[in-house]
């Protein structure tokens, strides 16, 4: 899928049913590219909301610590190409709008 940005094609997504990619073509590289617990689009428009994957089974939560907080990030392509800069390899996601939930997510966001 190509999303516009203006009259030109900029970026291009790549999406499954728990993983996403976004490139930006015209800067030559990847903003996201990863599988998360829950990926849902919004329908009018080229927009994400997901809960981070982790490896420990979410309906098993005496395997987590009793303070996690599961991450809701939100993912738009024009948004993360404008803080692209905020990534840095101890905080590869910093560039990517995200809350703390109170808890653990058990199901996709709506």
């Amino acid at each position: 899928m190509a999303i516009h940005d203006g009259i030109h094609r900029r970026f291009l997504t790549f999406e499954d049913e728990g993983g996403l990619c976004i490139v930006d073509t015209t800067k030559k590289i990847i903003l996201i590219n990863h599988s998360f617990a829950g990926l849902t689009k919004y329908a009018e428009d080229d927009i994400w909301a997901a809960i981070r994957f982790r490896s420990v089974p979410r309906r098993y939560p005496e395997g987590l610590l009793k303070d996690h907080k599961d991450l809701l990030l939100f993912l738009k392509a024009d948004v993360l190409a404008k803080r692209v800069g905020l990534s840095t390899e101890a905080d590869p996601y910093g560039h990517v709008p995200q809350i703390n939930l109170d808890g653990i997510a058990v199901v996709s966001p709506i």
